[in-house]
């Protein structure tokens, strides 16, 4: 048994590590891997970041393979995140397996099979299409995403409520120029199609800050991450 003791400012916490050496970010669904693919969990909490709920459309203009159109669809139809983790949760060990499988039959009676959304990934690569449709099935959200080969900069869709992605950048492009063009593309692209919000985490805070207010957007909250070893910025626009 593993006892974790975190230290955070003036508070403690003791608590009984019932998950192990994985990583709870592990979802399991991704039998794909995009080369440089997001945490789960950060795309869940972008997802949060941006009051979006199923009601509303939501689009990933850079989806790569999918992962924040594949957490907003669980999170719409109130699928638990660690479903589909192969690994077992240590707890089991020290409650039981009767335990865990009454939790497990109370969690899928509350998903929700019905809920139809819309969500829409936009990727210019087919093998990253081909792995988010792949990963989506996993997930069992195959269903309510539609994965679009296409260019961010060239968006030719009709309104949606809200954007959010993870733009290359970093080790992902290697010129400064490059990503100038994408982020401007991007955002004067998203400019006609967005109503709500653009969230956009990226490494590449001082090019999107001027590309954004350039193409007149509000900024309505930055926040920073480290995320891979990266300092990464969170922006929440308003177009």
């Amino acid at each position: 048994m593993i006892i974790r003791v975190d230290v955070i400012f003036d508070e403690v916490y003791v608590g009984i590590d019932t998950t192990g050496d994985e990583s709870l970010h592990k979802r399991g669904y991704r039998v794909y891997d995009h080369p440089a693919p997001l945490n789960p969990t950060i795309a869940s909490s972008l997802i949060m970041l941006s009051n979006w709920n199923p009601k509303k459309s939501l689009l990933d203009p850079m989806c790569g393979s999918g992962t924040i159109l594949i957490e907003a669809a669980m999170m719409g139809r109130n699928i638990p995140p660690q479903k589909f983790r192969k690994e077992r949760f240590l707890f089991v060990n020290i409650y039981g397996e009767e335990l865990l499988e009454k939790v497990k039959e109370k969690a899928e009676k509350l998903e929700k099979r019905d809920v139809k959304m819309t969500l829409i990934g936009i990727e210019r690569f087919r093998k990253h299409i081909k792995g988010g449709v792949t990963n989506a099935k996993i997930a069992e959200v195959y269903d309510t995403i539609d994965f679009i080969q296409a260019d961010a900069t060239k968006l030719c869709l009709r309104e949606v409520d809200i954007a959010i992605t993870n733009p290359p950048y970093g080790l992902r492009i290697a010129r400064k120029g490059v990503i100038e063009e994408l982020y401007n593309g991007f955002l004067r692209s998203a400019k006609d199609v967005v109503a709500e919000k653009v969230v956009v985490i990226t490494a590449e805070d001082k090019i999107l800050r001027d590309k954004a207010l350039k193409s007149d957007y509000e900024i309505e909250k930055e926040m920073w991450v480290k995320y891979g070893g990266l300092d990464t910025r969170i922006f929440v626009l308003k177009p």
